[in-house]
C-alpha cells in the first residue's frame, strides 16, 4: 500500500512538472485533473505499446486541440522527458557521494559522475544556449533546439520544473 502511495505521489509531482512546462508553451486552459488524466493515459499506453514513448505521443495528442498545436504539445512532452533524464542523472551523481557503490565497477561510477556533471552543466546553461540559438538561427539542430527549448529555458520556468523533478526523484529514495 505504501509503495502504491509513493509511486502515485511521484507521478503526481511529474504531472505538476509537465503542467509548468506546458503552461509556458501556452496550454493554460487545462486543469490539474486533466493533466493527471492525460499523464496516466500516456503511462497506460507506455505499458501497452511495445515502445516506451508511445504514451508520450498520446499525451501530446490529448494536450493539443488541433493539428497546429500538436508540435508545441509534443515539444512539452519531449522537454519534460529530457528534464527528467537530466535530473535522474544528476541524482545518481549525488547518490555516489552518499551511498557505497563499491560493488559496481569504478568505470560505471565514474561515467555516472561525469554524466551527472555534464547534465548539470547543460541545465545550468540552457537559458544562455536558448538565447544564443534564437539569435543565430540556422540549420536543423538549431531548429530542434528552438523547438524543445525556446520558451522552456527561461529561468522562471526552469527553476520550478527542476525543483519538481528533484522533489520527484528524492520522493522515491
Amino acid at each position: 500500500v505504501l509503495s502504491v502511495f509513493l509511486y502515485s505521489g511521484k507521478q503526481f509531482i511529474a504531472v505538476l512538472r509537465w503542467r509548468v512546462i506546458a503552461r509556458a508553451e501556452g496550454f493554460t486552459v487545462f486543469s490539474i485533473s486533466q493533466y493527471c488524466q492525460y499523464y496516466w493515459v500516456g503511462m497506460f499506453y507506455n505499458l501497452l505499446l511495445p515502445t516506451s514513448v508511445g504514451g508520450d505521443v498520446i499525451r501530446a495528442y490529448y494536450l493539443s486541440d488541433d493539428v497546429k498545436t500538436y508540435s508545441r504539445a509534443l515539444g512539452t512532452v519531449v522537454f519534460d522527458r529530457l528534464l527528467g533524464f537530466f535530473v535522474l542523472t544528476i541524482t545518481f551523481g549525488i547518490e555516489v557521494l552518499v551511498v557505497d557503490f563499491s560493488f559496481l565497477p569504478s568505470a560505471v561510477v565514474w561515467n555516472g559522475v561525469v554524466g551527472s556533471i555534464l547534465c548539470a552543466t547543460v541545465i545550468l546553461c540552457l537559458p544562455r544556449i536558448a538565447s544564443h540559438v534564437q539569435d543565430n538561427s540556422q540549420g536543423k539542430i538549431t531548429a530542434i533546439l528552438k523547438w524543445t527549448g525556446g520558451k522552456f529555458c527561461k529561468v522562471d520556468i526552469l527553476i520550478p520544473a527542476l525543483s519538481l523533478s528533484l522533489l520527484g526523484q528524492f520522493f522515491i529514495l
